[in-house]
């Protein structure tokens, strides 16, 4: 299969190297789909009929409607238009529709055959995928290698490069490699281990898995996935708590919901109204919101009034109450709402727009409808 390169009489506003330093949003105008940088410049015009966000480098697009193909960061296609369907490149692959089939292409566009397999799964970050075969799933590499050979009756998708497994109605934990780093003799397991810590049920009890032992937290019946090892939401009965790394309640289960985020500060409800607290149960920010998002690393917090705006740590609203925010992007897959990166995807008036930490918005456009930014 070859590759090829056409510029579709383009008019960047940029140089090919420039754009290589910068992380791309998808945007729709007029029907056509383009991209933008954080400046708000249009990089590559709108002039697909369709199209995804940049990935691993690359981004799928129609030009005429029909075929999909890639284009590099300057808008050229490094991969012909020939595809019925396309799914973003992952870990260096990418599942494509061609003449009625699935098949795996690498980043030069060339087929990677794969023996045996019953069905193609998207690759990981990390350069492998899912491998299903006699109803068992196992991994294989970019090359199309067996990496761990099919065993398990499910492997979810990996994050930060752990996965969830399951065997047997059991659930436990591989690498990359394929290795278990933590065995499959457990009911339930979250999706993804930080500091060492991953919540798990076992023989009826939920708890946390700390490097390996599982520690019961008394009165548990449900636990968010860990992103603080010291701030571990967990529900016991209707209502929301937080306990320790030591499996001691700091914050009693008193709350409705509880969201975590960057900081100290936790979003809680109580009755319909949302509010926020620190680490020792103190109210630091009024319950009046009628919906709260915990704050970003930007310092932030996303809060509805009928619309949305956004708060500072001291509850002083930064930018006024007038938006709405979505998790959702085009293609339906979630997303963090709020602040990200230094700026937030807002929509007003029935069109979208990025808007920075001081309401500005982001080369003064409003669109059809947009993507957040992705890396190259």
């Amino acid at each position: 299969m070859k590759k090829f390169v056409i510029t579709l009489g383009l008019s960047l506003s940029c140089f090919v190297l420039s754009c290589y330093a910068q992380d791309l949003a998808m945007f729709k105008k007029d029907g056509k789909v383009g991209f933008i940088n954080k400046s708000g410049e249009v990089v590559i015009d709108p002039v697909y009929s369709n199209g995804k966000s940049f990935s691993d480098g690359l981004a799928a697009v129609t030009y005429s409607g029909k075929m999909w193909g890639y284009i590099d960061s300057s808008g050229k296609f490094v991969i012909d238009p020939i595809f019925k369907r396309a799914n973003d490149f992952v870990g260096g692959m990418a599942i494509v529709s061609m003449n009625g089939d699935n098949i795996y292409i690498n980043k030069e566009g060339n087929e990677v055959n794969v023996k045996g397999a019953d069905k193609l799964y998207e690759f990981a970050p990390e350069g492998v995928a899912i491998y299903k075969s006699n109803r068992r799933v196992g991994l294989i590499d970019q090359f199309g290698e067996v990496v761990l050979d099919p065993k398990y009756d499910v492997i979810r998708p990996f994050v930060n490069g752990y996965a969830k497994v399951a065997l047997n109605n059991k659930w436990g934990i591989i690498d990359v490699k394929g290795n278990e780093v933590i065995p499959t003799k457990y009911e339930e397991i979250g999706h993804f281990i930080i500091d060492g810590y991953v919540w798990a049920k076992y023989n009826d009890s939920f708890g946390v898995i700390d490097n390996g032992e599982f520690k019961v937290i008394e009165g548990a019946d449900k636990i968010q996935d860990i992103e603080n090892s010291n701030q571990v939401i967990v529900r016991n009965g209707k209502t929301w708590g937080v306990v320790n790394d030591k499996q001691e309640w700091i914050i009693p289960s008193i709350y409705e919901d509880i969201r975590q985020g960057h900081g100290d500060l936790l979003a809680v409800r109580t009755g319909r109204k949302w509010g926020f607290i620190n680490a020792k149960n103190e109210r630091v920010i009024s319950f009046k919101y009628d919906d709260a998002v915990a704050f970003s690393e930007d310092g932030l917090a996303a809060v509805k009034s009928h619309k949305w705006g956004f708060i500072d740590t001291k509850g002083t609203v930064v930018i006024p109450f007038e938006y709405d925010i979505t998790a959702f992007n085009f293609s339906f897959t979630t997303q963090e709402k709020g602040f990200f990166e230094g700026v937030a995807r807002v929509k007003k008036n029935k069109k979208w727009g990025f808007i920075d930490t001081k309401g500005n918005v982001l080369g003064n456009t409003w669109y059809d409808n947009l993507e957040l930014f992705n890396k190259k």
